[in-house]
């Protein structure tokens, strides 16, 4: 586009707006006023381009002409109608001026009112925010002044009752200064009483230790029959074992510690009438943890006791706050049950102010801390919660136990020796250490004594079934599912592990799965004893 094109274009624009903004009445004079200044500053910058091409177009010299008589012509027009909508600018606004002039008038007016409401409205906020803040400060002078009186009443009462008890704690002090005077002469009496108990005590615990250990070496021999493939022909299996017969002691104690105290007496009634004692051996507990609560004179009464009798002994020391303690403590119990050979003693630092100096001066740093002895002699020691080292080291420094045998003929031969094996072969001892263990962990899973009683009854009701029908083998099944089972025994963790413990065998899968006895673990002959054991150690309940 030419400049000149440009310039008509600016000039066309511009006046169509001045003759848009003289048309248009529904709009504010004062925005039109202002429509008109923007089209006369549009004019403005388009006029010095005009004037210079008007000038061009007015040289009269021939040499110099630029544009021809036509352009000439549309030039000056161009610049005829510059002139022309300056006039019609200034003429517009003639007009609008009156208008624009009342709109502003109006506009200052209506600015004046709203100041003078918003000035209005301040006051009144400033008012109510003074008043506000002159009922806050009545408000806390009030609170300060009930404060201040409540500080005093309170201050009263403290004095009151303060006065009131000295005057009741010397009266106190008076009786109880009484009391003690009677209770040292009590205590005094029981101290002596004590005294003589435990040196009783120790004196059967030391007999005691020396019949067992000279007990668990002594050998044992039984003799059982077990039924032939056919009726022409019978296998007799002779066992020698050096291991004892099953100890209704032992397992009545653990049973005991897994009771509360009240049928504890029960339980040692049942024990006592179930062990024979020999006239003149005091009476002992085999393979329960003896716990010192003496400190050093009862430790060392222990291990006097064993040194004597050539028996290796195991201090755990502990303290009841301690986790790991109490994690080990049931697996350190099952030790001294099928270790029959050693001594098991617990010390805790905490049951009494001896055995906190005790433990001090055994320079005990951590809880569980194990001490093996032999000849009073610390020969062994290990920290901590490990079950499987504690029993290494224990084997490692306890003299060997003496081997189980089995004796079987072959026929038209002399008798093999052969190792022993699980079923019928299993000895006495390792069948009630399994049992134990299994009861010990069905305990645990019951939510009370008598769910407990009733699950192991349910057990011996099973074992007994098998030993009062030897010849029929329906007894000697037992289907998981059975309702009955299931409800008293089978759900608890533990309770299948009881049934496996006296020889039963899961077999099958899905509905069908059932606990199997053997003919061989049928004819074992700890299972008789196991059931008179139990039925006797087991608490009873109500």
């Amino acid at each position: 586009m030419t400049l000149f094109s440009k310039m008509c274009a600016e000039v066309d624009g511009v006046d169509a707006e001045l003759d848009a903004v003289a048309a248009a009445t529904s709009t504010s004079a004062l925005e039109r006023r202002d429509r008109v200044a923007a089209a006369s500053a549009r004019l403005e910058e388009a006029a010095p381009s005009i004037e210079k091409m008007r000038g061009t177009a007015a040289e009269q010299d021939p040499e110099k002409r630029i544009y021809n008589e036509n352009i000439t012509a549309k030039v000056l027009y161009l610049f005829e109608r510059l002139a022309g909508l300056r006039e019609k600018a200034n003429a517009v606004n003639t007009m609008l001026n009156p208008l624009a002039e009342q709109e502003e008038a109006a506009a200052t007016e209506a600015k004046a009112v709203t100041a003078k409401a918003k000035a209005e409205a301040e006051r009144v906020a400033a008012e109510a925010k003074a008043d506000a803040e002159a009922e806050r400060i009545a408000a806390a002078a009030a609170a300060k002044q009930k404060e201040e009186e409540e500080a005093a009443r309170v201050t009263t009462e403290r004095e009151a009752a303060r006065a009131k008890e000295e005057a009741e704690t010397a009266a106190a002090k008076a009786t109880a200064a009484a009391a003690k005077a009677a209770e040292a002469k009590a205590a005094a009496a029981a101290a002596e009483t004590e005294r003589a108990r435990k040196a009783e005590e120790g004196r059967a615990k030391k007999a005691a230790l020396v019949a067992r250990v000279g007990v668990s070496t002594a050998s044992d021999v039984s003799l059982t029959a077990a039924a032939a493939p056919d009726a022409t022909t019978a296998t007799t299996t002779q066992v020698v074992s050096t291991t004892p017969p099953p100890n209704a002691a032992a397992l009545a104690s653990m049973l005991a510690s897994m009771s509360p105290p009240s049928i504890t007496s029960t339980i040692a009634s049942s024990t006592r009438s179930s062990t024979n004692t020999p006239s003149g051996v005091a009476k002992t507990v085999r393979g329960e943890v003896r716990h010192v609560l003496g400190g050093a004179a009862e430790l060392r009464t222990a291990l006097e006791e064993a040194s004597a009798a050539g028996a290796l002994t195991v201090v755990d020391w502990s303290i009841p706050t301690c986790g790991p303690c109490q994690r080990i403590r049931p697996a350190y119990a099952a030790m001294a049950l099928v270790r029959q050979n050693v001594q098991f003693v617990g010390v805790d630092a905490h049951a009494s102010a001896e055995n906190a100096s005790l433990a001090r001066d055994a320079s005990v740093r951590a809880f569980p801390t194990f001490h093996l002895y032999a000849n009073m002699r610390r020969v062994g020691e290990m920290s901590g919660a490990d079950e499987t080292r504690l029993a290494a080291l224990i084997d490692a420094h306890a003299a060997p136990a003496a081997a189980e045998i089995i004796v079987s003929p072959v026929p038209n031969s002399s008798p093999a020796v052969t190792a022993s094996v699980p079923g019928s072969t299993t000895s006495m001892d390792t069948m009630q250490a399994a049992i134990a263990s299994a009861l010990t962990t069905l305990r645990g899973a019951c939510a009370g004594l008598p769910e407990f009683v009733t699950a192991t009854k349910t057990a011996l009701l099973f074992v007994g079934n098998v030993l009062d029908n030897p010849g029929d083998g329906k007894y000697r099944k037992v289907r998981l599912a059975n309702p009955g089972f299931r409800a008293k025994l089978g759900r608890f963790t533990g309770g299948i592990a009881v049934m496996e413990a006296f020889g039963f065998e899961k077999q099958g899968d899905g509905d069908d799965l059932v606990l199997v006895m053997s003919e061989l673990s049928a004819t074992h002959p700890g299972l008789p004893a196991m059931r008179a054991l139990l039925e006797r150690a087991v608490p009873p309940v109500g």
